[in-house]
């Protein structure tokens, strides 16, 4: 882990706007298989540097968490013990399946299998597999006991908890500086970012961008401040199947990869939140997804760029109103 010049890539969320204060401390390296910066703006450098050490901890412990979850879930036959901090985990995807009526859950290992996700795959899935998979992956193979401290799994399924554990690890970052004496800072990593207190010059951490497929024109930047961001696109890892491409948002209810969307944005309060519902909005589209939206008592921000690649994308929102762009 070294100090690193930002890197414009279509996945690392960029900073630009005014120029930085003196001595921000930022730190660079890896987490989750993706690039990370995090930059303190507000502790003195061997303080910052230490509580950017400590939030590298927190993403790695969280991945190794995850991790050990699935592990557990395969070897156990029958209820198996959690930690307080994995059934927190379990607890919030399960919760966002339920939300998303089955669109993303916790058990769907099986289904992301077969579509490469998670293994190299030669061919298609047959439908049988499909029926199969997705019958594996519904929000109620797990099961939770949150008094005892345990979870089950049933037979068949298997716990894939990517999709949660990045956000979750990125808020449990944040945390960690919060708990350090940070009050401004930023956190990027891979598709998320998460951002505190007033950045460089008092207005928030202004964001742009990056380019989507088909984009003539770049749309404009905005402020994040005591939010986080997720930037969602096809190009996101996606899945290579028998010779073809596709998004790696798998819809768990249709058992197939979505379409139609070039790129998505989400701006909620956590950045668990935003790469969850930015999944389920993805997979969704804007007719279904605002219908969810209007569920929830606080309400992200979602920006759609609909399209095949081949022309300009066609925006459409839900809530980006309230993102300040000034």
């Amino acid at each position: 882990m070294s100090a690193s010049p930002r890197r414009a890539t279509v996945l690392l969320v960029l900073l630009a706007g005014a120029p930085l204060s003196a001595e921000p401390v930022r730190l660079a390296g890896r987490a989750f298989g993706w690039p990370v910066e995090i930059e303190v703006r507000d502790l003195e450098s061997a303080a910052a540097e230490s509580a950017i050490a400590e939030a590298f901890g927190e993403l790695e412990k969280t991945r190794l968490e995850a991790r050990a979850l699935e592990e557990t879930a395969r070897a156990a036959p029958a209820a198996a013990p959690a930690t307080p901090a994995q059934l927190e985990l379990l607890r919030r995807a399960q919760g966002l399946c339920f939300w998303s009526e089955g669109t993303l859950g916790p058990a769907g290992g099986e289904l992301l299998r077969i579509w490469g996700a998670l293994e190299p795959v030669l061919g298609l899935p047959t439908p049988e597999a499909l029926e199969q998979a997705i019958s594996t992956a519904r929000c109620d193979r797990l099961e939770l006991d949150l008094t005892a401290g345990s979870f089950r799994l049933a037979p068949g399924s298997a716990l894939e908890l990517t999709p949660f554990a990045l956000g979750w690890g990125v808020d449990r970052a944040a945390e960690r500086l919060r708990a350090r004496g940070a009050a401004n800072f930023w956190i990027a990593v891979g598709p998320l970012a998460r951002a505190a207190g007033a950045g460089p010059d008092g207005r928030g951490w202004r964001f742009d961008p990056p380019p989507f497929a088909g984009q003539e024109e770049p749309l404009g930047g905005f402020f994040l401040r005591d939010r986080a961001l997720a930037i969602l696109t096809p190009e996101l890892r996606p899945l290579r199947v028998g010779g073809e491409r596709y998004a790696s948002f798998v819809d768990f209810r249709r058992g197939r990869p979505a379409g139609g969307v070039v790129g998505l944005m989400v701006v909620s309060e956590l950045a668990v939140d935003a790469y969850g519902v930015g999944y389920v909005m993805f997979a969704r589209g804007p007719r279904e997804g605002t219908m969810l939206l209007g569920t929830l008592p606080v309400k992200p921000s979602i920006r759609w760029l609909l399209g095949t690649g081949s022309g300009p994308p066609v925006l459409t929102d839900a809530n980006w109103s309230v993102v300040p762009r000034r």
